[in-house]
């Protein structure tokens, strides 16, 4: 891993586009070679408050500060046919993804990366095609490549992150591609950033980061903001010495960071650690952790110590998968894991990291997917398998908890 400004215009073209289970494993933004899937494995039974031995998520605990009270309402939904059953019907029987491997959500828009038809579908909030990009040619491009994700600009603009070679394009509306930037190191998530600038974050692996904080560099970039034209314009987040042993490192392979930016505002969450890192223009005022439950830390140390020098899989719990900024500088955090008790939670703080009243949705009968990202308030939830499945529900809040 080199501490070197890593994008590089290569090219502009002129303007004329999980297999989810109690916890699962991603295989990560990886050239070569990818990290596999893999489970990451959890003490067999844990006993809930009432003495119940069960074999749920073990997030026992995890619902500690104030909150109000809500329940799901599920709305619209997308499914390819092998998972449309009574309760899940398309609202688009026209079209279904092949593989979800990202969504993004800008103002009225959905995007929809799809790493089996090669394609970035733009629909609506209610799930209605509205254009779509065609982004690859699945005919004909190498079989190691892959889509990893996208994100939408407020113009109706994308920008698309690629695996193997690792490299981002920038979309216009209509579809034409209008840049590409290659990596010299492999991504794992984008966001768009303001003046047209593109947040990428990098996915080092554990073993790199401590060779490479070691023996040659006090810390190593892990979020930069480039340029349209590719140039460096800040590195917004690096690792440092320090930061081995935390979660923000607990995976053995590649590290899981995802992105969020409004603004000059940017939220850099650690996924599998569930720490949030928050930047306003380029400059961290605050660090958030989300709850961290005795099992699964054992679970990421028991992981860490068996991995070995060169793991070739790994498994994580989605701690934290998304962030949203209020008006007020505020910010909501989606912890799709549930608490077997209590149920979902959103988790609030001020905007220099004071927890606010949160919110606590009962579980109910449903089998949510664990990916979610929020639609336009902290309320509304747009959550995704890699399969296919794109369920929307909203979370109406009940009277606030004694």
């Amino acid at each position: 891993m080199r501490a070197v400004p890593r994008g590089a215009v290569t090219g502009v073209v002129s303007a004329g586009v999980a297999a989810l289970g109690l916890l699962f494993a991603v295989a990560c933004a990886e050239s070569e070679p990818r990290v596999a899937r893999a489970a990451l494995r959890l003490p067999d039974t844990v006993v809930n408050a009432g003495g119940a031995a069960s074999t749920v998520v073990p997030m026992l605990g995890c619902i500690d500060g104030p909150a109000a009270t809500a329940h799901i309402v599920l709305g619209g939904s997308i499914a390819p046919p092998r998972r449309r059953r009574r309760r899940i019907q398309p609202q688009d029987t026209a079209w279904a993804p092949g593989a979800v491997a990202d969504i993004a959500v800008t103002g009225a828009h959905v995007w929809v990366l799809d790493d089996v038809l090669g394609e970035v579908s733009v629909l609506n909030r209610e799930f209605h095609v509205q254009r779509k990009l065609v982004v690859v040619d699945t005919s004909t491009r190498p079989a190691a490549s892959f889509l990893i994700a996208v994100a939408g600009a407020p113009n109706g603009a994308a920008w698309v992150l690629f695996g193997n070679p690792p490299r981002i394009a920038r979309y216009t509306p209509s579809g034409t591609l209008t840049a590409q930037i290659e990596l010299s190191e492999p991504a794992t998530d984008i966001a768009s950033g303001p003046a047209g600038d593109v947040y990428v974050a990098y996915a080092p692996q554990r073993v790199t980061l401590e060779e490479t904080l070691i023996t040659t560099h006090d810390s190593v970039a892990v979020v930069e903001r480039l340029m349209p034209t590719g140039e460096r314009r800040a590195v917004v987040a690096s690792l440092t010495r320090a930061d081995l042993g935390t979660l923000r490192t607990t995976l053995p392979g590649p590290q899981r960071i995802r992105l969020v930016a409004d603004r000059e505002r940017l939220a850099v969450l650690y996924v599998a650690g569930g720490v949030v890192d928050v930047f306003h223009e380029d400059r961290r005022i605050a660090t958030l952790q989300t709850c961290m439950p005795p099992a699964v830390s054992a679970a990421y140390e028991r992981q860490l110590s068996e991995a070995g020098v060169a793991p070739r899989a790994q498994g994580w719990a989605p701690m934290v998968t998304d962030a949203r900024f209020d008006v007020d500088g505020s910010i909501s955090l989606a912890t799709p894991l549930p608490d077997p008790d209590a149920g979902y939670q959103i988790v609030r703080y001020t905007a220099t990291g004071q927890r606010r009243e949160g919110l606590v949705a009962s579980k109910g009968p449903f089998r949510l997917p664990w990916e979610w990202r929020f639609a336009g308030s902290d309320t509304t939830i747009l959550a995704f398998e890699l399969g296919g499945l794109i369920q929307s529900f909203a979370l109406p809040r009940r009277a606030p908890q004694p």
